[in-house]
This record gives C-alpha cells, structure tokens and sequence, in this order.
C-alpha cells in the first residue's frame, strides 16, 4: 500500500535531536515510486486528525471509506490520472477523500439504483450529493457526501463532514498549507496531529507497520510530518 512507510528499506538515516523535536532523514535501498506530487496545496483546518497526499491513494481511501462499487467505478473513470490525491481524517473522526476532477458531481446521479439512493442539496450556493447505501459490514444505512470546489472533488464519510468542508472552503481560518512547500520531487506526504484517540493508531499503522511496541512512543508525540521521494525521505516530529 502507499499509505506504509514502514515497509521502506533505508540504506542511511540521520536522526537529529532537539528540544521538543526529532527530526529524520535518510536515502532509501531502492527507489520507491516514480509518481511525483505536482505544486498543488489544499487548506486544512488546524483539528485535522490526519492528512496523506499522493498520486496513488485511491484504494486506500476506498477500503476506509466503504463505498458501494458503483461510486468506486465512477472515481476510477472520472479522477485525474498523475493528479495529487488526498485522505483525510477531520474533527469527529471522519473520514474524507479528495481528488482532482473534470466530471460535474450531478453526474453521480446515474448512480442511483436500488441499491444506492441519490440526493442532492445546495449549502453556502455549493452543491452536496448524498449517496445513502447498505454498509456491507453491518448492513446499516450509511451516506456518503460529496461536493466539489473548483476542480477537487470531497467525499465524506457523513453529512456533517461535507458541510463543515464547504464552511471551512469558503471562510479559511486557523489553516494549514498541505503538503509543505518543497523543492525536491516529493512522492509521499503524511501529516497527523494528536487531536483524537485515534492518533496512536493513525501512526502505529501507517509509519510503525502495526508494531504494538510503539503504543506508549507514540503517545508522546503531538504532530508527525513526514515526505518521501523517489530515494530519499525525511520526517519531523514534535514531541510532548
């Protein structure tokens, strides 16, 4: 999966510490990708759980978000080939998936089946489509929000995600720039801050690889950012 640091080779690592802060950096065995991030920035609000960016994120985002396989189908026709894609993961644990896209979002409406009802409403002159399917885990209603600002399509886990996404769109406060402005050819981009009792997991899964040894570090931290290119990553993080 892109979404694993963990299973990086390095060949070096240089680790320098500093009051509240470890900063990494090092060159890898092999060449990870050859996909690179293009110039595009995203706003964020500051209660952002969890942000990765990369050109190949698409089936991690599906296996988080549950979508019907109908959706699934429609973001693999209408997404952006070599475009930046984004998950993230805001406020009250939900879950959002963002792509870039030339397709209107009414277009979903062929989506609407027995299976899938299709609903749409404007907030703030933006338009919300809401796709209310059987989760195949549990069988229970769930809905999926999506909206589009300019050419970036949102998909959200809830209603209320989607809403505070056109909100926070519209009237930016308290925002963060992601990814980072760099001047090398990034691949991979991760961003979490310890804001829910989520965050342990964020990092054991996505960076340790599952570790259950790295439960007690990985309280300690407060934000994680780390940047990975074709042979070389980086990462810093900032401590309690």
């Amino acid at each position: 999966s892109a979404a694993k640091l963990a299973v990086i080779s390095p060949i070096s690592t240089k680790i320098k510490l500093s009051e509240n802060k470890i900063e990494i950096a090092g060159q890898l065995k092999r060449p990870y990708t050859t996909s690179v991030l293009n110039s595009q920035q995203i706003k964020l609000p500051k209660s952002t759980n969890l942000a990765i960016v990369s050109v190949t994120l698409s089936q991690f985002a599906k296996s988080k978000l549950d979508f019907p396989q109908s959706l699934k189908d429609w973001i693999e026709a209408s997404h952006v080939d070599g475009a930046n894609q984004y998950f993230l993961n805001c406020c009250q644990d939900d879950n959002i998936f963002v792509f870039q896209s030339q397709t209107p979002i009414e277009e979903t409406k062929s989506l609407e089946s027995k299976e899938v009802s299709f609903k749409e409403e404007s907030v703030d002159e933006m338009k919300i489509v809401y796709l209310t399917f059987k989760n195949p885990q549990d069988q229970q209603d769930q809905t999926i929000s999506i909206i589009k600002a300019e050419d970036l399509v949102f998909i959200a886990s809830s209603p209320q995600a989607a809403k505070d996404i056109v909100s926070f769109q519209n009237s930016p406060k308290d925002e963060i720039d992601f990814p980072s402005k760099s001047k090398e050819k990034i691949s991979y981009v991760i961003y979490a801050k310890n804001n829910s009792d989520q965050f342990t997991n964020i990092l054991r899964d996505l960076v340790f690889n599952g570790q259950p040894q790295t439960l007690a570090f990985t309280k300690n931290i407060e934000s994680f950012y780390a940047s990975l290119s074709n042979q070389s990553f980086s990462g810093l993080m900032n401590v309690k």
